[in-house]
């Protein structure tokens, strides 16, 4: 979100996460992209982004019930 506007830099229609089961989710930049990995496994890439190049992190759920966020870290690399 910028200014109060949100952004998509990326979008997956095809990913489906599993039902009623615990997940790691990690969210990486390295250099100007952007990750997102499931269970350690990439299901979201948004490369060349360099308009975003710092800023904080947020968990959102869209379209989900019962969402459920635990043990979250933010780590330096």
């Amino acid at each position: 979100m910028d200014n109060g506007v949100f952004t998509e830099l990326a979008v997956n229609t095809s990913y489906v996460p599993p039902q009623n089961a615990w997940m790691t989710v990690r969210v990486e930049r390295e250099g100007t992209t952007h990750r997102i990995k499931v269970n350690d496994q990439v299901v979201l890439a948004a490369p060349n982004e360099a308009t975003y190049a710092w800023g904080s992190v947020a968990l959102f759920s869209w379209a989900m019930s019962d969402v459920r966020f635990d043990d979250v870290t933010i780590t330096t690399l």
